[in-house]
């Protein structure tokens, strides 16, 4: 169909039409074509490892990886709403290195599928829209670039250009297989959807250098230059008020969650808003942990749920921890680390009295209808606030 329209407006230049034909011609164009355009990730150069494409019709795109690890540059990396693209690889620790290299931010509005791990990076910013169905074994999307050979090495160390200062932002729904993981590092991160990662590990930072741990306790580390120093700008062009925003919610029962920021003041109204919810309950025995880190410059603010609990027979409750330099828990805020057996742990703005290796915030504020409880159920202990 493009080469239709591309043929007829050659014709048009060619004859001595008048400018009222041709402009009229061009803006049927323009009003048909993009139903004829497709955003499928486009142009891919491989770098490193073993690919193939197969388009199997005009909105499916299967890459085909028969090594462990591959580099794939695009120049884009876009699915619309109805359009898939899946990457097959040998197993599920197998991952695939997208690296978007062209000047457009990568628009997920469709869906995307691997049995195995995608690392996806596009400087120009990550929206996964709010019909985005995603389903992987582990998913790492960031503004941040990793050298080739640190990635084929296993040296997950990532760095960012200064002036970058786009997001990854979720609207959709994202599932992570059993005891996978998920990493959305940029200058700035938001999750208004759904992640699920069931004895998994979930981390949202914000940052421009991170050093990424598949295999121990703590997914994403941020570096010590890594504070985000300017203005960041969201999807829709204007700057954002937050640095990480969790509005949606988050479950990762029997794993972790982490929610960390390094920032300059003065750059934001908060470094972190969590008015959403985040789910890390105790499960096959694995006590959940939810941790917030706002840094020492800013609000870290709190009028969502934080669930560690462990309410199932023989269950223990789990561990939450919201530090930083000034917190607040409004607006029926719920911090839950109950548990069958015995109560967990949930530190607020320090260590259990103001003790220990954590950091003390200058201000902790809480209003009266917000709570938390470390209660034991059936037997046992309470927990420790």
């Amino acid at each position: 169909m493009e080469k239709f329209f591309n043929y007829h407006i050659n014709k048009f230049l060619r004859r001595s039409f008048s400018i009222k034909h041709l402009s009229l011609f061009l803006s049927i164009y323009l009003t048909l074509a993009p139903a004829f355009a497709f955003a499928l990730p486009s142009d891919p150069a491989i770098r490193n490892g073993s690919v193939s494409f197969n388009h199997v019709d005009s909105k499916t795109l299967q890459i085909i990886q028969s090594s462990e690890k591959a580099i794939i540059d695009w120049n884009s990396f876009s699915i619309q709403k109805n359009e898939a693209t899946h990457f097959q690889m040998p197993s599920t620790n197998s991952i695939n290195l997208s690296r978007v290299t062209g000047g457009v931010s990568s628009d997920i509005f469709g869906t995307l599928t691997s049995n195995g791990k995608l690392m996806l990076i596009n400087p120009n910013g990550i929206l996964f829209g709010k019909d985005s169905r995603i389903d992987v074994s582990g998913l790492v999307a960031t503004t941040s670039d990793i050298r080739n050979q640190d990635f084929v090495s296993g040296n997950y160390n990532f760095s960012i250009s200064p002036e970058i200062n786009r997001t990854v932002v979720n609207r959709g729904s994202i599932n992570i297989k059993d005891g996978g993981l998920l990493a959305f590092v940029a200058p700035g991160v938001e999750n208004s959807g759904i992640i699920n990662a069931k004895l998994g590990q979930i981390s949202l930072a914000s940052g421009k250098t991170f050093t990424l741990d598949l295999y121990g306790d703590k997914l994403v580390s941020l570096g010590v230059d890594s504070k985000v120093l300017n203005q960041v700008i969201g999807p829709d062009g204007s700057s954002v008020s937050s640095l990480l925003a969790n509005g949606g919610s988050i479950h990762a029962n029997g794993g972790n969650v982490f929610l960390g920021v390094k920032a300059a003041r003065n750059i934001v109204d908060q470094v972190i808003n969590m008015d959403g919810l985040i789910e890390a309950q105790t499960a096959f025995e694995k006590d959940g942990k939810i941790v917030l880190l706002g840094g020492d410059e800013g609000l870290v603010n709190v009028t969502g749920t934080l669930d560690a609990s462990g309410k199932e027979s023989g269950q223990l409750g789990g561990n939450i921890q919201i530090m930083g330099e000034w917190i607040s828990l409004l607006d029926e805020a719920f911090i839950d680390v109950s548990g069958d057996l015995g109560g967990g742990t949930a530190l607020i703005g320090g260590g259990y009295q103001g003790k220990g290796i954590y950091p003390n915030a200058q201000k902790t504020y809480f209003s009266v209808d917000s709570s938390i409880t470390a209660d034991a159920i059936s037997s046992g202990n309470g927990g420790k606030v």
